[in-house]
């Protein structure tokens, strides 16, 4: 498999967040954690961190950063956008509770 192929795949199974991922590789399940933070995952699958990505290799370490990168790009301005919403609903509602 390509590297973008790889890369590809990762960003599938991380925006499934599939409970069943005891299903994939261990490349795979250790991509998924390393994508979602989920340093939990890697703990119970017997790895660290560190081990985690030593355990990678080169190809499915870059393939790893790259799907990480894209799912950031896709996911993370949704949740930042989220928070920023709800400290503005926070703000209005001290706003009015102070008008009265």
């Amino acid at each position: 498999m390509t590297e973008d192929e790889i890369t590809e795949r990762i960003v599938k199974m991380v925006e499934k967040e599939d409970a069943s991922r005891g299903a994939f590789s261990t490349s795979e399940q250790i991509a998924i954690a390393l994508v979602l933070d989920r340093a939990d995952w890697l703990k119970q699958l017997g790895w660290t961190i560190l081990g985690a990505i030593d355990g990678l290799g080169g190809q499915w370490f870059r393939a790893t950063q790259r799907a990480c990168h894209r799912w950031q790009k896709r996911y993370q301005p949704e949740r930042r956008l989220g928070r920023l919403h709800h400290r503005l609903e926070q703000r209005q509602e001290r706003l009015q509770a102070q008008a009265q």
